[in-house]
């Protein structure tokens, strides 16, 4: 799906461009077929015009599975879940990869490491 705005003064119009209609089937068959989970991000209330997503909007809102964030869990911290809601939330609550806790390892110097929570090839020598 391709959704695109343009935005001139107060107003915003919205165009939505999807696949061809043969090119639906396939991909209604994709979300069918997801074992393990899937995310769909975008504004559903523009989707919903055609038909397909319609449906599929439909599907999720009555399984209870549309949400404003998308919870990440910290893959060096499990316990700390990082909400996201908007793109910006990646660099600010995610930063480098992990979470906002310190980091602490030590370095190849001797001291702390300075960092937020990141990818253990930081620290490779």
């Amino acid at each position: 799906m391709w959704v695109s705005q343009n935005q001139q003064s107060h107003q915003c119009s919205s165009k939505v461009n999807f696949l061809p209609t043969a090119d639906q089937a396939v991909a209604h068959a994709r979300f069918s077929r997801a074992r393990h989970g899937m995310y769909i991000i975008g504004d559903s209330e523009t989707a919903r015009v055609v038909p397909m997503w319609a449906s599929i909007i439909r599907m999720l809102e009555e399984k209870g599975n549309i949400g404003r964030t998308l919870e990440l869990q910290c893959p060096r911290h499990p316990d700390i879940s990082i909400p996201i809601s908007t793109t910006r939330d990646f660099a600010w609550l995610a930063p480098n990869g992990g979470c906002l806790k310190r980091c602490k390892d030590l370095l190849a110097c001797g001291h702390v490491c300075p960092m937020r929570c990141h990818s253990d090839q930081q620290h490779e020598r």
